[in-house]
């Protein structure tokens, strides 16, 4: 059974981010680690709160949501109440859409919050990967016939075996920032969702550059 894929959304609701929280949430196959909000569409207290509430009247109440940035990094903040109302998430007459959710943010600066969660989740995924392929070693029936992950009944030839210790050790990260940490070393051969998580990401972490968080 493939294991869910874990997510973390980073969003300003807004009716658009509404419905990424609902596909997020209830799609088969991912798995919403959390929520965490910027000022944009409205101001953060605003967006933060509509956050709780889009969680909650989705049945996604075990869902967090952490309060990030209060504006852009870059320009003035721009909010929208034109397009999403004086709430954010305003109902087609106006005034709020959804009930207010009792519950409060999380605690935290929402980056050390977010890296916390992906990283327990990708620590997962590197546990469940590795029983997996132990499984398939011992259904394939020994020798050398379908261990390798190149497919070539053995050994890549750099010491690495199909499925093996890819990806960082977590109790190696000492005091590197976060992005930096989760993909400071240059994985092993891997297939399944961890791969696919570590391709669509490690190529925007290096292009980014990774900053040490304060």
């Amino acid at each position: 059974m493939a294991h869910p894929i874990p997510v973390w959304l980073d969003c300003d609701p807004g009716h658009d981010d509404a419905a990424a929280i609902l596909l997020a949430g209830h799609t088969p196959g991912l798995r919403l680690l959390g929520v965490s909000t910027i000022g944009g569409n409205q101001t953060l207290a605003k967006v933060t709160q509509n956050a709780l509430d889009v969680l909650d009247a989705l049945g996604l109440s075990h869902i967090g949501v952490v309060a990030g940035q209060p504006r852009p990094l870059m320009r003035p903040p721009l909010i929208c109440p034109e397009i999403h109302g004086d709430t954010g998430l305003d109902g087609p007459g106006g005034g709020r859409l959804l009930p207010r959710s009792g519950r409060k943010p999380l605690p935290g600066k929402a980056v050390n919050v977010m890296y916390a969660a992906i990283a327990s989740a990708y620590k997962e995924l590197q546990l469940h990967e590795r029983h997996s392929d132990d499984d398939g070693d011992s259904d394939g029936g020994g020798g050398g016939g379908g261990a390798a992950a190149n497919g070539s009944g053995g050994s890549s030839g750099d010491g690495s075996e199909g499925g093996g210790d890819g990806g960082p050790k977590m109790s190696e990260v000492g005091q590197q920032g976060p992005a930096t940490a989760m993909f400071a070393e240059e994985p092993g051969p891997q297939q399944g969702p961890a791969a696919a998580l570590r391709k669509t990401t490690v190529g925007a972490v290096r292009a980014i550059g990774a900053r040490k968080v304060r």
